[in-house]
């Protein structure tokens, strides 16, 4: 649950490289776990939201400061993979 916090960058930063790191790998072989924010504040928008609406990895890069690499798989669906399993929702006060 994220409650009053209006600039929820950082989260979305966390969130994205907790699922990230759990991704197939040459190394690693954790298992993903899907991710449930609740979002309560005043704002109409969320950096979750913006994440979303990111196409390539150039996106995440100049909006988030995120660079995605993998060494199985390609950037384009290790950003479809994180969204996948981020679920949010939004409750506006």
């Amino acid at each position: 649950n994220l409650i009053n916090i209006v600039d929820d960058i950082e989260v979305v930063k966390g969130v994205f490289g907790f699922i990230r790191d759990r991704l197939p790998d040459k190394v690693k072989t954790k298992s993903v776990i899907p991710v449930e924010i609740n979002i309560y504040n005043d704002t109409d928008r969320s950096s979750f939201e913006t994440l979303f609406n990111c196409n390539s990895k150039e996106d995440v890069n100049n909006i988030f400061g995120i660079k995605i690499k993998s060494d199985l798989l390609d950037e384009i669906d290790v950003l479809h993979s994180v969204q996948n399993n981020i679920t949010y929702y939004g409750a506006v006060h």
